[in-house]
């Protein structure tokens, strides 16, 4: 019965580096997640849609998907332009687009492609009347919060099959139009705060740094802590989640593939698998995030 439950999982990650391809293989990785110029909310490196579908053939060589993350909400100017890009991707090869715009999964209904969309607003999905609701426009996926009690996902999973959930890494907590980093360098004086991957952010009364970053139309914050989903991923597998998504974003290349790699032993039953992943990172702020306090009411 593991087995068979192990099978039907997909594990999907981050990549930054397309030289890693061969180590997210080895890991487990069924599915690689590539951030889109442009078009993601998202401090992951992005990367051009020919570049994308030029790796693609690599990917698939390898036995794996490639998924695009393209879940910015887009201006109606640009509107077009990238609801064209997304069918073009679809129609070189692409397994799955990742997106949060409702005018993406209206040209996807138009053009009879929804079953490639992954539906990802974030934090939004937090009941499973509204994920309900987009999984049966016909979906690949609909990604539930994070945000929630383990309890609370453990329901949802279990009322809608085949939904997604973000299992490790920095969590995204904010994003905005308003350039707040920036404009916090007009006031302190520093300057080129755009497009860099080495800020943080911290609250007054606490120690705990959160990574910011801005770049041309969005400025973003996420979690000062890492999401470690290992106590939680079989009982989430159980109740029915099909697909785990594992961001590397702010970290070291090796620590999402490494999670990846514990998951699937866990998965498999070798649950000792999990303290050791915790020892080799136990410098690193890793927690349970929201699974046991009621955040969404």
């Amino acid at each position: 019965m593991r087995d068979r439950m192990i099978d039907m999982i997909k594990t999907a990650v981050t990549c930054e580096d397309l030289t890693r391809l061969e180590v997210l293989k080895n890991a487990g990785a069924d599915e690689v997640i590539l951030a889109l110029q442009n078009g993601s909310f998202s401090a992951l490196r992005q990367f051009a849609s020919d570049e994308i579908i030029r790796v693609s053939e690599t990917v698939h060589a390898m036995g794996m998907e490639v998924s695009v993350l393209m879940n910015r909400l887009f201006p109606q100017p640009e509107a077009d332009s990238f609801q064209n890009q997304m069918l073009w991707l679809l129609e070189e090869g692409i397994d799955r687009i990742i997106c949060a715009d409702p005018g993406l999964l209206q040209k996807a209904s138009e053009k009879r492609c929804l079953n490639r969309l992954i539906y990802d607003p974030g934090t939004l999905m937090t009941n499973v009347h509204d994920v309900r609701f987009y999984h049966d426009l016909g979906l690949s996926s609909v990604t539930v919060s994070q945000l929630l009690t383990a309890d609370e996902i453990r329901t949802i999973a279990s009322g809608v099959p085949g939904c997604s959930l973000p299992v490790f890494g920095h969590q995204m907590m904010s994003v905005s139009a308003r350039p707040l980093l920036s404009a916090y360098g007009m006031q302190t004086g520093m300057t080129d705060l755009k497009n860099r991957r080495h800020l943080y952010m911290r609250e007054e009364k606490r120690e705990e740094k959160m990574p910011a970053y801005e770049n041309e139309y969005a400025a973003m914050i996420y979690s000062d802590y890492i999401l470690d989903s290992l106590d939680e991923i079989v009982s989430f597998a159980e109740a029915g989640i099909a697909r785990f998504v594992f961001d590397g974003v702010f970290l070291p290349e090796e620590m999402s593939t490494d999670a990846l790699s514990a998951a699937k032993a866990v998965l498999a039953g070798r649950k000792e698998a999990k303290e050791e992943f915790r020892k080799k990172y136990g410098g690193m702020p890793l927690t349970d995030g929201y699974y046991g306090i009621k955040t969404v009411k």
